[in-house]
């Protein structure tokens, strides 16, 4: 699988964050979804989802604000040792 890369730009990137929370909040519900249905890293979710892993960090992190899913312990996905991720 590829991933996307991403050109973060502050300029660009903070206007559409606060332009649409109501999106932001629906790719968490996918995000945490995905989590329900036993993903368990970033990586994985975005690999599933076709979206950069800094998307799904921002939505997990937003999810562990909402008390949806914490981390808990660590798993091999890809050959690498990752945070894995629970849903509460």
């Amino acid at each position: 699988m590829t991933h996307k890369q991403t050109n973060y730009s502050f300029e660009t990137s903070l206007p559409a964050y606060l332009e649409d929370p109501k999106g932001k909040k629906k790719m968490q519900m996918k995000v945490v979804n995905m989590v329900r249905q036993g993903m368990q890293t970033i990586r994985e979710i975005a690999d599933a989802l076709d979206m950069p892993d800094s998307s799904v960090s921002g939505r997990i992190s937003d999810a562990m604000k909402d008390k949806q899913v914490e981390y808990d312990g660590k798993v091999v996905y890809a050959g690498r040792l990752r945070k894995k991720i629970v849903a509460l």
